[in-house]
C-alpha cells in the first residue's frame, strides 16, 4: 500500500480519532508513514473541535500548496525510486519547514524497454 501511495503522485492526509473510542485496532504508525511518504500530514484529534481544526488545516495546506519541478541529472528511466530533499532558506527567517514528498519514481518509458 505504501509503495502504491508513493507511486500515485498524490499527497495523502490522514485523520484518525480512533483513540477517542478506545482501542479500535488502528495503526497510527502506518497512518503517519502513509502521510509522510506522500508529502501529506497525519492528524490525531482528541475532540470534535480538533477534528474540524485538522480538516481546516488540511484545506489551508491544499490552498497554499504549489508545485516545484526540476530536471534530474540522472535521466535514466529505470523504474527506481529516487529520494529528494527539499530545503528552504529566506533572509531573516529561521526554522522554515517544507512539506514535500520524499522522492519520486523514475518511471520506465514504453520505448526504453
Amino acid at each position: 500500500m505504501l509503495e502504491r501511495a508513493r507511486a500515485s503522485n498524490t499527497m495523502i492526509y490522514t485523520v484518525s480519532n480512533a483513540k477517542r473510542y478506545g482501542d479500535l485496532g488502528g495503526d497510527a504508525g502506518l497512518l503517519r508513514r502513509l502521510a509522510r511518504v506522500t508529502g501529506g500530514m497525519a492528524y490525531f484529534p482528541d475532540t470534535d473541535q480538533e477534528v474540524v481544526e485538522s480538516l481546516d488545516r488540511i484545506a489551508g495546506n491544499i490552498r497554499r500548496g504549489y508545485l516545484i519541478g526540476y530536471v534530474p541529472a540522472n535521466s535514466v528511466h529505470d523504474g527506481t525510486y529516487r529520494r529528494v530533499k527539499v530545503l528552504v532558506r529566506a533572509p531573516g527567517k529561521r526554522d522554515l519547514r517544507v512539506q514535500s514528498r520524499d522522492g519520486y519514481r523514475a518511471h520506465r518509458h514504453a520505448d526504453s524497454q
